[in-house]
């Protein structure tokens, strides 16, 4: 089971990603966006290759950006 976090930033982002982490789930957050290559398909809105991207077999949570843009939720 997958969870992602698709709420505006600074409405409970950090909280949400806390929650699971205690609980033992891999959550992906902001700070795995920016040193990965993600941060510059985020920026392109390459939002396909970022689903391609395999990362949604190492993590279980998505919180913060690009999981949290409203048009990332369309794909």
């Amino acid at each position: 089971m997958k969870f992602v976090y698709t709420g505006m930033q600074r409405c409970g982002t950090k909280s949400f990603g806390d929650f699971f982490r205690k609980n033992g789930y891999r959550v992906f957050s902001w700070s795995e966006t920016v040193t990965t290559d993600l941060h510059g398909l985020f920026a392109d809105g390459k939002w396909l290759d970022i689903l391609n991207s395999g990362i949604f077999n190492d993590y279980d949570v998505f919180e913060d950006a690009p999981f949290s843009d409203p048009v990332f939720a369309r794909f």
